[in-house]
């Protein structure tokens, strides 16, 4: 049904998890089911849409979306973004925030890796973006196959160009399962390209690993931390309530 995702800049997010414990899934539930666990589960705000790619079961998830939105609650969709442009056009009325994996910057890795094409995905992130609804990027980092420095560079010149430089963006560390055995993605690695991140975007965090000074977030303007985290533990200690700094003011939270 859902996770815990919390969008990186705000931490506002208090997304419905249903345990595998309490779910049944030997049956199927109808959109209304879902909701109304979503609504009687306490301090929840709503549902996220993920694992495995949500746009596979496109009008289940819209059905429940809308049942979501009636209730005054929010929508998450994290997704890899690889969706054609009338379905994403529905899904902009419905969903509030989404994150969207942008797993290389070369054609030749998406055909490869997916089978699909690197420009939709571009298409997607850009058509998100002029919506207004918030938006985080992740990219999976395997050793030598979307590592390139060049390739990356121009991954993050393109996001700060087209989309902003204030969008989140996430680089998470590759561990080998199921059918790539690669080695893990060192640390060293991970942190020569978040590096070249944060020369250009404001909001730079490292996944899947613990990386002194990428999982907190500052001010872009003073470059004070303002949320600090461990894990899955997150303290707000210099933002207001409506988003700004408390040490100079600038309005932070984007979402």
């Amino acid at each position: 049904v859902g996770c815990n995702m919390k969008c990186k800049c705000c931490q506002n997010w208090q997304i419905s998890q249903v345990s595998a414990t309490e779910f049944d899934f030997s049956r199927e539930f109808t959109p209304e089911e879902i909701v109304t666990m979503a609504v009687t589960d306490k301090d929840n705000i709503g549902i996220a849409y993920t694992y495995n790619e949500p746009g596979m079961w496109f009008e289940y998830m819209f059905s429940v979306a809308g049942l979501i939105q009636e209730r005054g609650l929010q929508n998450v969709m994290v997704s890899n973004g690889y969706i054609s442009e009338q379905p994403l056009n529905d899904l902009l009325t419905r969903i509030d925030a989404f994150n969207i994996d942008l797993k290389g910057f070369s054609e030749d890795f998406y055909r490869n890796f997916t089978g699909a094409t690197l420009e939709t995905v571009l298409q997607t992130l850009r058509k998100i973006r002029l919506s207004g609804r918030h938006l985080e990027i992740t990219c999976l980092v395997i050793p030598g196959q979307n590592d390139d420095p060049d390739d990356f560079g121009r991954m993050i010149s393109w996001i700060e160009d087209e989309l902003g430089k204030n969008t989140v963006f996430h680089l998470s560390r590759y561990h080998p399962a199921y059918k790539l055995g690669l080695e893990p993605t060192s640390s060293a690695d991970l942190e020569r390209l978040l590096g070249i991140a944060r020369k250009k975007l404001s909001h730079v965090y490292a996944g899947n690993i613990q990386l002194k000074d990428y999982q907190d977030t500052r001010c872009h303007n003073c470059h004070n931390i303002i949320i600090k985290r461990a894990g899955y533990y997150t303290s707000k200690i210099a933002v207001t309530e409506s988003g700004l700094c408390r040490h100079c003011g600038t309005h932070v939270i984007i979402c």
